[in-house]
């Protein structure tokens, strides 16, 4: 039975204390008074809240209480903290009958205090729910219209517990103290997803803090924030309150209505109150407002500062006026936070509110380093690949980046500059030091190239900060090239020939010497073009290195924009054409390479019947074909032939591509091919020699030098086909293009006749010089007869003889004794004149028929 101690005990004790004087050093007066205090403990089973009602009147009735040193204080104030500790353990709280002793004198603010003090633990989440439910009971004065508290005892209980805040943060309490408010935020969450009604108040009294108490609401602001804005807790508290009217809130005339209703005039009061501690945080409340207004669960979007009536004005007027906080998370990581999402890609419109912050944090900084600081975190950290690779036309980080851009040169002209430098500096000492620093450099490539992207409606010239942009690479182009051009990540090289064609860093090469020399632009990129070219055979197939390619070509092609460099640059390139740069092929088996490439996953996922290993053949040492106008050989073609021919194509593009490029003029484009054809014929020497010697020696022998030279730089090199192709159009008369083209012809008919060659069956046994002599035909259709232009079209179902038939007895016959060709091939002057009349035409088709269907039984007539 528990023990019980009466009323006339307590009080005969509390007479005596009271007669007690107060002594700093326990005396043999108070002994006895004390161990008789002790004593009462032994009743906290039954009397707690007696014993601290009684603790707490004879403290008050002593007058002198706060004289802390005096023992029996000291063993009254432990009575009630040993009481109120004891019930809490047991799960019988006695909290509120202490809260109650505090209504109506606040000489005694030092009790509250001190016990919270000592049990900072038990009281602070008490205290916030003794508050929720005395604002439930008797009225919400700071979310009641009109605002205000006008209820005494209301008065008195904030102004108590305001008081009691300000003391624990003053003390070891503190950490608790602020996490006990995200702890309410925890509670309201808690209930809501149990569905429990316990809770509805205390989003109000959460909403009611700023006004309770500013100091507490201010330094827990931090957490607050971080808690509002993790895991989209914000969005998710407007959403449940939209749809579901939870929280309630009681008016000071007794009704009680959803909170939700009340939340505009919360807005206005209270967070938006100019002498409000939650606008002192206005840019936190502005990155609130912002991840709200792009939930689309909360169709908020008419938050955005599109116009007058837009609720973020109202932040502006704060922004120059207050002395604002710092933002309570790091405003670049938010930032990069959004560019870099891939959930919700945001438009250059969704980031008014970033832009408006990351301006105001720059311009009303004194440093100049900060702001470049914040420049190289947001162009190094910043991720966009999967974005940009996308070719995302409209990346939101362009617009804030470079807006930002240009309010920092507005305050600090050629800051850009200096940006530049850091970031390069850095990358490079990345690069040097650890692996990770090679995904930092993709990184600042791909960003800066990005930056400064062409666009149908955005010149460079236009972009903010472009003349320090490409000065610096003029100047520093060969450095940055290091960082990416032997990189391993063949996205980081597409990303850094991006961006040196971005930076038009060729522009001032004229003229120049050093490292921005044409020779040594030339130089360095058709030595990397051409290596690319013999290493994509090991890589073929890859996303990312035809990424590498593209951005290599978009490079030179931009480069030859400049007239001189673009002379010195295709030089180049044809030297190393002529040099067999295109046909150096690897040793080893590329359909094997690949093979073993495969990943571990996709052959464990292969059936055991279905997987076969495939044996190497030999065909890898015979050079790779180069045929495309045949279409139905196209799909046999294995993958060293792609490789080749797509090869081939894309240099010979690099002779053409430049022409379509704005400022490029038609007289520029053929000045250069003729500078072109003038560097093959300075090579080759062609020369008009007489027809005598061919009369006697074809179809069997080649009787001059030149036309030796000439056509088996064409047989071995077929790109020199589409090169001339590209030239022949623009080029001036003054050349001797058509004996270049004279000695090609002479030579493939003696090739087609040779003793190795004439006897095979199909001309797609030498399927690349097929491919010569079908594009050799198309470059003498203007010097032929309208019924052979589409001879060539009879080439692949030829055997090799009859090829050689075609070629002497057909073409070269007509050239050579026709005199009516419009464009005779010199030295080639007609020895007969005879009528040319249409029945001699269709003869001669009519022939061109029979031989055709001759082939099947190897008869062939010879008629000149």
């Amino acid at each position: 039975m528990a023990l019980h101690c009466s009323e006339n005990t307590l009080k005969e004790l509390q007479v005596l204390i009271l007669q007690c004087a107060f002594s700093v050093v326990l005396n043999e007066d108070q002994k006895p008074l004390i161990l008789a205090i002790k004593k009462l403990k032994c009743y906290m089973t039954s009397q707690s809240e007696q014993l601290i009602t009684w603790s707490y009147n004879t403290l008050l009735l002593r007058k002198a209480y706060k004289a802390m040193t005096d023992p029996i204080n000291e063993a009254l104030v432990s009575l009630i903290k040993d009481c109120i500790a004891f019930t809490e353990s047991i799960r019988s709280s006695c909290l509120d009958a202490f809260f109650a002793l505090f209504k109506e004198s606040d000489d005694m603010t030092w009790l509250l205090c001190l016990i919270a003090e000592k049990l900072p633990q038990i009281l602070i989440p008490r205290i916030h729910q003794y508050l929720t439910f005395s604002l439930s009971c008797h009225g919400n004065p700071f979310l009641s219209s009109p605002s205000g508290v006008e209820n005494d005892y209301l008065q008195n209980l904030i102004s108590l517990y305001d008081r009691l805040f300000k003391h624990l943060l003053q003390t070891n309490a503190k950490p608790l103290m602020i996490k006990s408010v995200c702890q309410l935020f925890h509670i309201y969450f808690e209930a809501i997803t149990s569905t429990s009604d316990s809770q509805k108040f205390i989003l109000g009294y959460i909403l009611s803090l700023p006004k309770i108490s500013p100091t507490l609401t201010d330094e827990s602001w931090a957490d607050i924030f971080k808690t509002l804005y993790e895991n989209d807790a914000a969005g998710n508290i407007f959403l449940h309150e939209k749809n579901t009217n939870y929280s309630l809130v009681k008016l000071m005339d007794g009704n009680t209505v959803d909170l939700v209703s009340l939340f505009p005039s919360w807005l206005a009061r209270i967070a938006f109150n100019p002498t409000g501690v939650v606008i002192s945080h206005a840019i936190d409340v502005a990155i609130i407002l912002d991840t709200l207004t792009h939930d689309p669960r909360l169709e908020l979007k008419y938050l955005l500062p599109t116009g007058d009536q837009s609720i973020i004005d109202k932040l502006r007027p704060s922004f120059d006026t207050l002395d604002l906080k710092p933002t309570s998370i790091n405003l670049v990581d938010w930032a990069l936070s959004i560019l870099g999402s891939t959930t919700i890609i945001r438009k250059s419109d969704d980031l008014s509110i970033p832009l408006f912050l990351s301006q105001l944090t720059i311009l009303k900084s004194d440093s100049k380093e900060d702001a470049v600081n914040l420049f190289s975190q947001l162009i190094s950290r910043l991720d966009l690949r999967s974005n940009y690779l996308a070719d995302d036309t409209d990346i939101g980080a362009k617009y804030l980046i470079l807006n930002l851009l240009s309010s920092a040169e507005s305050k600090w002209p050629g800051i850009f500059q200096h940006v530049l430098q850091v970031i390069f500096s850095q990358a490079i000492a990345m690069h040097i030091a650890d692996s990770e620093g090679s995904v930092n450099v993709e990184k600042i490539l791909g960003n800066l190239a990005m930056l400064f992207e062409e666009s149908n409606q955005v010149q460079c010239v236009t972009i903010p900060g472009f003349d320090a942009f490409q000065k610096y690479f003029t100047n520093h182009w060969r450095q940055v090239l290091l960082l990416f051009l032997n990189h391993p990540s063949l996205e980081c090289r597409a990303m850094g020939y991006r961006l040196l064609a971005n930076s038009h860093f060729w522009e001032h090469s004229s003229g120049k010497t050093g490292d921005c020399d044409p020779q040594v632009i030339s130089n360095v990129l058709i030595n990397a073009w051409f290596r690319h070219m013999k290493n994509r055979y090991m890589r073929y197939g890859e996303k990312e290195e035809l990424l590498v390619v593209n951005e290599q070509q978009r490079l030179i092609t931009h480069c030859c924009r400049d007239l001189g460099l673009a002379k010195t640059m295709l030089y180049a390139t044809l030297d190393f054409i002529l040099n067999g740069a295109l046909e150096i092929f690897p040793s080893v088996d590329i359909n094997s390479l690949q093979r073993e490439r495969m990943r571990l996953i996709d052959k464990v996922r292969q059936k055991p019947v279905d997987y076969q290993p495939v044996r190497s053949s030999p065909s890898h040492l015979k050079p790779p074909q180069f045929i495309i106008s045949v279409d139905f050989v196209k799909d046999e073609l294995d993958i060293r032939d792609k490789i080749y021919v797509d090869n081939i194509e894309r240099t010979a593009s690099l002779f053409s591509d430049f022409h379509e490029l704005p400022g490029v003029t038609s007289d520029a484009c053929q000045d250069i091919n003729f500078s072109l054809m003038n560097r093959l014929i300075s090579k080759w020497s062609p020369q008009n020699v007489p027809l005598d010697t061919y009369d006697d020696v074809l179809p069997k022998n080649i009787p001059h030098g030149c036309d030796i030279m000439i056509g088996s730089a064409f047989k071995d090199h077929p790109i020199l086909f589409l090169i001339l192709e590209k030239c022949m159009d623009s080029t001036r008369g003054d050349l001797p293009v058509k004996d270049i083209i004279r000695s090609i012809l002479v030579y493939f008919i003696v090739f087609w006749n040779m003793k190795e060659v004439v006897n095979v069956p199909t001309t797609l046994k030498f399927a690349t010089q097929l491919e010569e002599t079908i594009r050799l035909h198309i470059l003498l259709k203007k010097m032929l007869p309208e019924f052979l232009h589409d001879i060539y079209q009879l080439f692949p179902f030829l055997s090799a003889k009859e090829m050689g038939y075609t070629l002497f007895n057909i073409v070269w016959y007509y050239l050579r004794w026709h005199p009516n060709t419009e464009t005779v091939i010199p030295g080639i002057e007609a020895k007969f004149n005879f009528d040319t009349s249409k029945e001699e035409q269709q003869l001669r088709s009519e022939f061109c028929l029979a031989y055709c269907s001759k082939r099947d039984d190897g008869t062939l007539e010879h008629h000149h």
